[in-house]
């Protein structure tokens, strides 16, 4: 995986790749799942899908915080060939992550970096925002818009295997780097 980091910067954004459209949605859960365990406040959304009205799969976003899923799609039938994401019900997701950002969270987990982020929609502010305080960003991201994700977040970014292990590993060490930039700051204004 390319690795988009310098002396300077630490990489604040991180893409699991999707390979092959395999979901990486369960190691997203299960790295936030562990970093509660120790404390951290993690917070934001994986992506579930399930079958609708017999036909195609809805697809929801689960808050990983309390359990609470979010229709963000909408149901076109069965003949349907356009894009079904919902565009309004995306846009209230994004206002919920703003206001998350707003309070006490050291990291947000986003179920996708995708055609939308790609293309400056979707949960591209949410990640501008949490790269403006500082706050690290996990995401999903197929291997097609991985490079569009590495150059959005430009020396911020990088992409990640997807390995639970090398998961948990970024994360540990981009809070642990969190965590050594705030003791110094705060040494340094005693």
């Amino acid at each position: 995986m390319q690795q988009n980091k310098t002396e300077e910067t630490c990489a604040l954004v991180a893409g699991v790749v999707s390979v092959d459209r395999a979901p990486v949605d369960p190691l997203l859960e299960t790295a936030a799942r562990a970093l509660r365990a120790k404390g951290y406040r993690v917070g934001g959304f994986v992506q579930e899908e399930r079958i609708a009205d017999g036909c195609c799969a809805a697809t929801y976003l689960r808050d990983i915080e309390d359990g609470r899923s979010v229709l963000i799609t909408q149901i076109l039938g069965a003949e349907a060939k356009g894009c079904r994401l919902d565009p309004q019900r995306l846009a209230a997701a994004s206002v919920e992550l703003e206001k998350l950002l707003d309070g006490d969270i050291d990291l947000l987990v986003l179920n996708r970096f995708g055609k939308d982020e790609a293309e400056g929609r979707g949960f591209r502010s949410v990640i501008e925002k949490a790269l403006g305080l500082g706050i690290p960003v996990l995401t999903g991201v197929r291997e097609a818009y991985a490079p569009t994700l590495v150059e959005f977040a430009g020396d911020y970014g990088t992409t990640l295997a997807p390995d639970g292990a090398a998961i948990i590993g970024w994360c540990l060490d981009v809070l642990g780097q969190r965590e050594g930039a705030r003791s110094a700051s705060a040494k340094t204004a005693a």
